[in-house]
């Protein structure tokens, strides 16, 4: 019987007007049904639904925030991972281990400081190296180069600053010499005076190690200068 007083609201109506109104049928019985129930509820979904428009736009500004704060994750922990580049750079230690594998007990200096970190307070540090995939942890020999020149580049701009900007007046020295592989090279040393707060220092600065190829004569010299210190 409640379906088919359902079904006269939804599809073949009343033809008998009296019926409606009696008492315990037709639209008294009808409000108490779970059809409209189901109806009111989504008539009042309906109301209070925000347009279609509005959610598309929230959830796009939610997908923005996502992407923004996983970016912002991302760059935190290549900034402790720079932090270890500069921190051996710094003191002239050696990156690389002999043996890099899980089952070494030293795995070279890079690779154990940060686990030293990670094991040790870093959380975000300690996240990323549990759950990072195999070829996004930021600590293969490949990266290792890339942030090692990252860095070099960025003092060899400082130094050319401090030359070129600040001091103005500047000598250049080149030097021959020959690294562990026996393949020659020069070294491009300048020295200037640099003002600080306090005080005037000369500075003697290695901007560039060049190979001995490109200063066969004296224009390949003078290009390796200017190349390096412009």
């Amino acid at each position: 019987m409640g379906g088919q007083i359902d079904t006269a609201y939804i599809s073949s109506g009343y033809e008998n007007w009296k019926k409606a109104l009696e008492k315990g049928r037709g639209f008294r019985k009808h409000n108490d049904s779970q059809g409209h129930a189901q109806a009111e509820k989504a008539y009042q979904t309906f109301l209070h639904a925000k347009a279609v428009d509005t959610q598309l736009s929230e959830e796009k500004d939610r997908e923005v925030s996502r992407r923004q704060e996983t970016v912002n994750r991302n760059r935190q922990i290549l900034q402790r991972i720079f932090s270890v580049v500069r921190f051996l750079g710094r003191l002239s230690l050696p990156f690389r281990g002999h043996d890099e594998t899980q089952q070494s007990l030293n795995r070279g200096v890079f690779l154990e400081l940060v686990s030293y970190l990670a094991k040790n307070g870093d959380k975000l540090l300690a996240e990323h190296l549990s759950g990072a995939a195999g070829n996004a942890t930021y600590l293969g020999p490949v990266t290792q180069n890339e942030m090692i020149a990252i860095v070099g580049a960025e003092i060899q701009r400082e130094v050319v600053r401090r030359v070129t900007a600040a001091a103005g007046i500047f000598t250049v020295m080149m030097d021959e010499t020959t690294d562990v592989s026996h393949r020659e090279q020069v070294a491009i040393y300048v020295r200037y005076v640099h003002d600080s707060d306090c005080s005037s220092e000369v500075e003697e600065r290695l901007p560039a190690l060049v190979d001995t190829a490109e200063t066969t004569d004296g224009g390949g010299t003078c290009d390796s200068v200017v190349r390096h210190l412009n």
